[in-house]
């Protein structure tokens, strides 16, 4: 309707209403209002330099007369986006908040690489490269026609296969479910931590399973890539919270970028509470509880922390994952599932990690005190489910529903 009437700062109220969460959070860039998107931008050294292989911006084309696309999560949005967008007259700016990105470093790079096949292509070998030097019998990736792709158009071979999106408990069983869970995670972690790539979109519909087991991936447009030096940082991570060592994982997500360089990582911990054993949010009153929400919250303002883009592109694949996984088989024991993972892979590649980190092989011994302080259970605990998580996650997000109020008048008074 605005479009029609050719409302444009309308149009941008809207969005700025439908993200003000986002916006709030990142005030500090937003802050230059409608105006700026509409008249200023268009004009800057950076738009009119954006280059596009089948168009040249003339003075005429600085003018941005913005196509937002609307739709429900997995409708097709960023297809719809790509066909509009290989037009002649059509710049792409990303789903969502992408739009006003372009005033963020590096965004017109991170969206041309997602939207460039040539480059999906360059990602799909690196990714399928990653994969199969963990177990090629366990993943199956496209073949390309490189002959017939272009930075527009994408020709491969056909992924058979069930995708997750129509699978039920019924056509996986309870050990098919748990392998499967264990492949992905292996895939992901060997990717992020080894290799410094891994597959950025690793959802339901990206996922296909084929009658023997094997894995179909689809999908190459969004990767997560690390350097090596942050790469490192990130296997420290993954070992740290596998054997159970705090200090090392804070350590190894300062490097990622979660803190300053300065920040005085045993303190932090101390603020933080992360050295806490033996201990279930769960048994605090419903005072108590707001109470330590409220103060987590801000030593974690009052120290900088923010996550690193790496770090939230992983953990949400991992929810993806286990969204999936948890409707397959919600009595999954996560504590077997969490030292069967990590055991595999520090024994498959304990010799590497030890050369790579100078750590002792006899440092690498698995310890289940990390996902139980995270999951906020004791030690008497011995089986965890995802039915016990699920269940946890609702008593607590009801005590913070109850209490929403406090929690932002805690806030503000920050």
């Amino acid at each position: 309707y605005e479009a029609g009437l050719k409302n444009y700062e309308k149009e941008f109220n809207y969005l700025l209403k439908a993200h003000l969460s986002y916006f709030k959070y990142n005030k500090e860039r937003f802050h230059k209002g409608t105006h700026y998107w509409l008249n200023l931008l268009p004009n800057i050294e950076k738009m009119s330099n954006i280059k596009k292989s089948n168009i040249s911006f003339t003075e005429k084309d600085k003018k941005i007369n913005p196509i937002f696309i609307v739709g429900v999560p997995r409708c097709g949005s960023t297809l719809v986006e790509k066909i509009i967008a290989s037009g002649k007259e059509f710049l792409p700016m990303g789903e969502e908040t992408g739009i006003i990105g372009l005033i963020v470093k590096d965004f017109i790079v991170n969206k041309s690489e997602e939207l460039d096949f040539e480059l999906e292509v360059a990602n799909l070998f690196e990714i399928r490269r990653a994969l199969m030097t963990g177990d090629k019998a366990r993943w199956i990736a496209p073949e390309p026609n490189l002959d017939m792709t272009t930075t527009r158009v994408i020709v491969m071979s056909r992924v058979f296969g069930t995708p997750l999106t129509r699978l039920d408990s019924d056509q996986l069983s309870e050990h098919d479910a748990r392998d499967l869970f264990r492949n992905m995670v292996d895939g992901l972690l060997e990717g992020a931590a080894l290799h410094g790539i891994f597959h950025g979109d690793f959802h339901a519909g990206n996922l296909f399973i084929l009658d023997d087991g094997v894995i179909g991936l689809v999908d190459y447009g969004m990767v997560g890539r690390l350097d090596n030096e942050r790469r490192v940082a990130f296997l420290r991570y993954v070992t740290g919270l596998m054997s159970g060592d705090v200090h090392t994982q804070v350590s190894a997500v300062r490097d990622l970028g979660a803190f300053s360089s300065d920040v005085d990582i045993d303190e932090l911990i101390e603020k933080l509470q992360l050295d806490r054993v033996d201990f279930d949010p769960l048994d605090l009153t419903e005072e108590q509880f707001i109470s330590e929400f409220q103060s987590l919250l801000k030593e974690l303002l009052a120290s900088g922390a923010r996550i690193p883009k790496e770090l939230m592109l992983f953990v949400k694949n991992f929810a993806y994952l286990a969204s999936f996984i948890q409707k397959m088989d919600p009595d999954m024991d996560l504590l077997s599932e969490f030292s069967a993972i990590s055991a595999g892979f520090l024994t498959k590649h304990g010799f590497r990690v030890s050369a790579e980190l100078g750590l002792a092989l006899t440092d690498l011994e698995v310890s289940e005190s990390s996902f139980r302080r995270a999951a906020g259970i004791k030690d008497d605990i011995d089986v965890l489910t995802w039915r016990d998580l699920s269940e946890r996650r609702e008593v607590m997000q009801k005590r913070l529903t109850n209490s929403d109020s406090a929690v932002r008048v805690g806030l503000r008074g920050r």
